[in-house]
């Protein structure tokens, strides 16, 4: 008999824990009221990023509460505090433009990186995730009239990042 675990075997004990894990926020969370959303972008003004700190700290909480208002319930007695930090946004500087030599279109990939926590009463923690999300910036092969490099272009892309990001946010938490 071998003792040695299979690299399979270590694959469904990563799976299994990992689904346990979020079944255990699914089951904490369960019922889960929140009656306010609190968004800091310091981190991405300590980056230097505060055009896009502040378009973030502007969008995000609206987008926030349209993602989470199955759960929303402002003011509530009792209900949690969702804080939302948002690390760092990064925006492909590429062009966009095809080489000459390649057949595909160029593939651009904006960044979003932060992390949410649940705070019940009293400021204990009742989650936490960390969550990066991608998206392409359609808006660049769409035509939509920007200019290249405009802030109207840079404010939609960053728009689109902090939707996807409010988007992805409940599934984090098992919701």
């Amino acid at each position: 008999m071998n003792d040695n675990p299979t690299r399979r075997a270590l694959l469904l004990a990563a799976a299994a824990a990992l689904a346990a894990s979020s079944q255990a926020y699914a089951d904490d969370l369960r019922g889960v009221r929140i009656g306010a959303i609190r968004v800091d972008v310091s981190p991405m003004r300590a980056n230097a990023e505060g055009p896009e700190a502040d378009w973030l700290a502007a969008q995000l909480p609206a987008q926030l509460r349209q993602a989470f208002a199955a759960y929303y319930a402002p003011g509530a007695r009792g209900a949690a505090t969702l804080e939302v930090r948002v690390n760092l946004v990064t925006l492909d500087a590429s062009s966009g433009t095809p080489s000459p030599l390649s057949m595909f279109p160029p593939t651009l990939t904006d960044w979003i990186d932060g992390d949410a926590r649940l705070i019940g009463p009293g400021g204990r923690e009742i989650a936490h995730v960390s969550l990066n999300a991608a998206q392409h910036p359609t808006i660049l092969r769409d035509g939509l009239g920007y200019p290249p490099g405009s802030s109207a272009l840079t404010e939609s892309r960053v728009a689109t990042l902090g939707q996807s990001f409010a988007q992805w946010l409940p599934s984090k938490f098992g919701l």
